[in-house]
């Protein structure tokens, strides 16, 4: 037994697949921290302003996002020199931003215009035009580090950037500024971490000489945006992001400040869940697209669905009977009007978690079914767009459009491990 926990422990998807679902855990914690003493210290309208302010760089990331996930797939299934792929990846990326350069400086000249279409205070939204662009190299750094499994290094990255979003809470305790000061400092730090991981590649010399790298890995984007992989990945990722964030952008958007707080807050406590699960679909990312795991694949994934119910129970019995109690603790009373809300919290927070981790694992597999959300969106957004625009309402088009695409994607995956996909 001794001898196969230690060979267990030596496999590189264990050791880095523990690192990445520790740090994973640990920030999300740290993030949920964040939430928690933002809405304390700002109050329900400015925190709606925060909340929505992720919201918008998370959807307008998406794009990046696609291409990261991309890059994870292809560089973690080579099973020989990963490392020379990878810097054929890197030498084409930056190939593709110069040609980029002009798109990303018209950008910015939407930045004076940014409050007026999001209706987010001024100090919040002129900084989201600049954290997309940051994201832009941020996202790239990371997948490279993902797919390289360079777990540590990128476990360090993510809870650092975290931690400085923490420590943004505190600008407002001392007076030193609101919203638009922590959105500033976060933009700050943000290019601080990102010079530490490119001072990382370079003294590490990660990145291979370009004469070795495109003889033996010629890598062309121009195929690649053409290929099969790419517009199943970009559909899946673009799915779930909008289904993400549409819904807070909605409220923030159309209810009054002080019920856009609110919503956010409701929000959080419905992902409380993924949260709380979630670190393994990082790792699930990796783990199904090695094709060396086929065996216990489907295995883990039922598993992860099972001990998913499970906390979703415990969070709806958790949230019905100590709501008040919860809310008071962790957000404070000037949010205890989301109290009566929390149960369809709990519901919408454990199909939303299942949605993630079907999502996951069809992308990775790169089966059709990872198609199931694009095709349930577009209905999802009208009823955005047309219900009513009350608390209620905008949370009940979320329970119904989760409990279907969760069905949906459950039946999906039946089918696929009988090979009828």
């Amino acid at each position: 037994m001794r001898q196969k926990i230690i060979a267990l422990w030596g496999n590189e998807y264990v050791q880095g697949g523990f690192l990445l679902t520790a740090a994973s855990f640990i920030g999300n914690l740290l993030n949920y921290f964040f939430h928690f003493f933002a809405a304390r210290v700002l109050g329900p309208s400015d925190y709606g302003d925060i909340v929505a302010f992720f919201s918008y760089i998370a959807i307008f990331s998406i794009p990046m996002t696609i291409f990261s996930m991309i890059i994870i797939q292809r560089i973690s299934s080579r099973d020989k020199e990963p490392y020379s792929y990878a810097s054929s990846v890197y030498y084409h990326y930056w190939r593709l931003m110069r040609r980029f350069l002009p798109f990303f400086l018209l950008m910015l000249l939407l930045i004076p215009f940014t409050p007026a279409i999001t209706n987010l205070s001024a100090g919040v939204a002129y900084f989201i035009i600049p954290m997309i662009l940051l994201s832009i190299l941020t996202s790239f750094y990371q997948s490279l580090m993902q797919g390289l499994k360079l777990f540590a290094i990128y476990a360090v990255f993510s809870l650092s950037v975290t931690i400085f979003k923490l420590g943004s809470v505190g600008l407002p305790v001392l007076k030193l500024g609101g919203t638009g000061a922590m959105v500033a400092f976060l933009l700050v730090t943000n290019i601080l971490a990102l010079a530490a991981i490119i001072y990382f590649f370079i003294a590490r010399k990660i990145i291979r000489p370009p004469a070795t790298t495109e003889k033996i890995h010629p890598f062309s984007f121009r195929r690649f945006l053409m290929s099969h992989q790419f517009f199943l990945t970009a559909f899946a990722v673009l799915s779930i992001t909008v289904f993400s964030n549409a819904d807070i952008i909605v409220a923030k958007k159309y209810l009054p400040a002080a019920d856009a707080g609110i919503f956010g807050s409701w929000s959080i406590f419905s992902k409380i869940i993924l949260y709380v699960v979630g670190p393994v679909t990082q790792v699930f990312l990796v783990y199904f697209s090695d094709n060396r795991q086929k065996r216990l694949q489907d295995r883990i994934l039922l598993l992860s669905l099972v001990f998913l119910v499970i906390v979703g129970v415990l969070s709806f019995i958790g949230y019905s009977s100590l709501g008040k109690m919860i809310v008071g603790i962790l957000f404070g009373s000037k949010f205890i009007s989301v109290v009566p809300y929390l149960g369809y919290a709990a519901v919408f927070g454990t199909f939303y978690a299942a949605i993630n981790f079907f999502n996951t694992y069809f992308i990775a597999k790169k089966g059709r079914p990872a198609l199931v959300l694009t095709i349930i969106l577009p209905f999802y957004v009208i009823a955005l767009l047309f219900v009513q625009k009350r608390l209620i309402s905008i949370m009940s088009v979320d329970i119904f459009f989760a409990a279907v695409t969760a069905f949906f994607y459950l039946i999906a995956f039946l089918f696929h491990r009988r090979r009828f996909l």
